[in-house]
């Protein structure tokens, strides 16, 4: 299954300064669902391809961009990984697979 996602937004409300000084780590989160264009907006933002030579968002080395981005949820429950070069995420497992990775995030497993 693949979901397309929104183009990302290029221009926003805030400065770096103003976003960098208001950054907090966070334990609690919302119930709420993230929109599409919210959801689409993280991986981008993550390694998001930039330029015609296929620059991101986040600085490699070499440009070899060893990083994959996943989204686990999504639109229909399950672990999607990003495709950086188009905004689209490919459906890779099946099934709600939250308490699975917070277990391995914090070494439960």
């Amino acid at each position: 299954m693949r979901v397309r996602l929104p183009e990302p937004r290029i221009r926003g409300t805030m400065s770096v300064e103003r976003a960098l000084r208001a950054c907090r780590s966070i334990r609690e989160y919302s119930k709420e669902k993230l929109l599409l264009t919210e959801l689409g907006q993280l991986p981008w933002a993550a390694q998001g391809v930039t330029g015609l030579q296929g620059l991101r968002t986040a600085p490699s080395a070499g440009a070899l961009y060893p990083l994959e981005i996943y989204v686990v949820a999504g639109v229909e429950p399950g672990i999607y990984r990003n495709d950086s070069r188009q905004p689209e995420l490919h459906k890779k497992r099946d099934g709600d697979q939250r308490a699975s990775l917070a277990d391995a995030a914090l070494q439960r497993i």
